[in-house]
C-alpha cells in the first residue's frame, strides 16, 4: 500500500527528517525547520495558511446547507451589505496573507542567522522603527517582562529559535510584553516592529542563561544580592504599626525610588488604605505572616530551633492568610517572597514556606553592628546599647556605601513603617539617604529585580 504525505511520520520537505508537526491546512508532516505557527496551529506553507483562513472565513458567513431558508425568513438584511461585509472579509485576508508573508520572510532570515549585533541590533531590511530606549528585559519566576518605546505604530514581534512567541500592536510610545517564556539553558528572543510600508525592524535582541532555582536555592536565605551591580533594595516590614507609613511613602513618590513591604496579615486589615497604596504607586508587596509569631527559640535560647507549636501547617496558614486578605484589599496576588518575623527561621521553616512558593527575604548583616544594614529604626529606648539617632543610622548606611570594598552593591536595607519613638524619627532621614545613595552611583530596585 502506497503510503501518503499525509500519514508519513516524516517531514513533507525533508523526508529524512522526523516530522513532529502536522500542517492544520493540508494535513502534512512538517519539521520544525518548515514550521509556521499562527494563533497555536502549524502550517506547511503561506498558500495552506491562506487556504486555512479563507475555509474558516466562508464558514462564518455561508448559512447552513442543511436548512432551506423559505420566504417567510428571507433576510431583512440587503443584498449588497453581504457583498459589503465579504469584501471587507476580503481585504482582511489580504492584510493577513501580507502579514504570513512577512512572517515567513522573518522566519527565513532568523534561520539562516542573517542577524547582527551593534549596540541596538539592526534588521537585514531595517525601517523607521528604531526606539527611542532599547527595550529593558526583567526575568521574574520564570517569566519574561519586555518593556520598550517605538517611534510610530506598527505590531511588535517577538521570535525565539524560529518561533513567534507574542505579537503585540504598539500605538506609538511606551509597550510592554509580559509572562514570555524562556527555556532552560539558552535564550535568544529578537524583538521586532512590523509595519505595512516600512517591513520589519529590529528594536533589540535579548540574551540570557536560565537555569530553574534547585532546592538549595529555594530555601535559602536572600540577604544580599550579586556584587558586580551598584543596585540596593530598600525594604520596609508593616507589623502592626503605621505612624510613619504615610510619610514613607511620600518621600518615595518624591524620590522617585521603588520598594518592597513586607506586610502581615493585621497590617493589611488595619490600614488597607496605606496597602492599596503602597500597590498603586508601583512598590511590590510580600508576606510577612498573618499575626508575627516568634517561629524559633532564638529569644529564648539564642539558637534558631523551631519552636514547639509551630509547624508546617500552621506556618503556611499564617502565610495564606495574608495572601488571602491581600488578594481581597487590592486585587492582586503578593509576591512570592516572604520575611520571617524578628528574622527568626531555620531550613526547616524556609522548606516549609518554600512549598508554598515562597522565598525568604532577610537583610544583609555584615561583621559587627556598624556593618549592618538593619537601621534599627525601631528601637525607642535612648539607653539601649542598640539605640542609634537617625544621623547616625544615615551616616552608617552612606559610610558603608562609600568605605567598602563592594560598597553596599547587591544590599537589602532593614527599615519599618511603625515607630515607638517620640522624637528623632530615623524615616526622616530617607531622603537623605535616598538622595546619598544615587550621587554614589546606585540604582534601587524592588526584591523581585535583586532576586529574579
Amino acid at each position: 500500500m502506497k503510503l501518503s504525505l499525509a500519514d508519513s511520520e516524516n517531514c513533507k520537505n525533508h523526508p529524512d527528517r522526523k516530522g513532529p508537526y502536522r500542517c492544520a491546512g493540508c494535513g502534512a508532516r512538517i519539521c520544525s525547520e518548515c514550521r509556521i505557527s499562527s494563533r497555536g496551529r502549524s502550517f506547511c506553507s503561506v498558500g495552506c495558511l491562506f487556504r486555512f483562513l479563507l475555509r474558516q472565513a466562508w464558514a462564518a458567513i455561508s448559512p447552513s446547507r442543511s436548512v432551506k431558508p423559505s420566504r417567510r425568513s428571507r433576510s431583512p438584511y440587503p443584498a449588497w451589505l453581504g457583498l459589503l461585509l465579504l469584501a471587507l472579509g476580503a481585504s482582511l485576508l489580504a492584510i493577513n496573507l501580507w502579514t504570513a508573508l512577512e512572517l515567513r520572510a522573518l522566519l527565513r532570515d532568523v534561520r539562516g542567522g542573517a542577524w547582527r549585533r551593534e549596540g541596538v541590533a539592526r534588521a537585514v531590511r531595517p525601517g523607521p522603527q528604531g526606539p527611542r530606549s532599547e527595550p529593558q528585559a526583567t526575568l521574574l519566576q520564570g517569566r519574561l517582562r519586555l518593556e520598550g518605546e517605538t517611534s510610530s505604530s506598527c505590531a511588535v514581534v517577538v521570535v525565539s529559535e524560529g518561533e513567534v512567541l507574542e505579537t503585540k500592536v504598539a500605538r506609538g510610545g511606551p509597550f510592554v510584553l509580559e509572562n514570555l517564556p524562556v527555556r532552560r539553558g539558552r535564550n535568544r528572543l529578537i524583538i521586532l516592529a512590523v509595519t505595512a510600508r516600512a517591513g520589519v525592524d529590529t528594536l533589540g535582541i535579548v540574551e540570557l542563561h536560565y537555569r530553574p532555582p534547585g532546592y538549595r536555592e529555594l530555601v535559602r536565605s536572600l540577604d544580599r544580592g550579586p556584587t558586580d551591580r551598584r543596585c540596593v533594595a530598600l525594604t520596609l516590614d508593616g507589623g502592626s504599626l503605621n505612624n510613619v507609613g504615610e510619610e514613607i511613602l511620600d518621600f518615595l513618590k518624591q524620590e522617585g525610588v521603588r520598594a518592597t513591604f513586607f506586610l502581615t496579615g493585621e497590617f493589611i486589615r488595619r490600614y488597607p488604605s496605606t496597602v492599596r497604596r503602597i500597590v498603586q504607586e508601583g512598590h511590590q508587596a510580600g508576606n510577612h505572616t498573618w499575626s508575627h509569631p516568634h517561629l524559633t527559640t532564638w529569644e529564648l535560647d539564642r539558637r534558631h530551633l523551631t519552636r514547639p507549636g509551630v509547624t508546617k501547617q500552621f506556618l503556611q496558614e499564617e502565610l495564606e492568610k495574608t495572601a488571602r486578605l491581600f488578594r481581597q484589599v487590592t486585587g492582586q496576588e503578593m509576591s512570592p517572597y516572604w520575611r520571617a518575623p524578628y528574622g527568626e527561621h531555620n531550613e526547616e521553616i524556609r522548606a516549609w514556606a518554600a512549598e508554598l512558593g515562597y522565598r525568604h527575604v532577610g537583610w544583609t548583616v555584615g561583621r559587627d553592628s556598624e556593618h549592618n544594614l538593619d537601621t534599627m529604626d525601631w528601637v525607642a529606648d535612648a539607653g539601649s546599647p542598640a539605640y542609634q539617632t537617625a544621623e547616625e543610622i544615615a551616616g552608617r548606611i552612606l559610610r558603608m556605601a562609600r568605605e567598602e570594598p563592594d560598597g553596599i552593591s547587591g544590599a537589602v536595607i532593614l527599615m519599618h513603617m511603625g515607630s515607638e519613638r517620640n522624637s528623632d524619627f530615623p524615616h526622616r532621614k530617607l531622603p537623605d539617604i535616598l538622595r546619598g545613595l544615587k550621587e554614589l552611583g546606585y540604582q534601587f530596585v524592588t526584591v523581585e529585580e535583586m532576586f529574579p
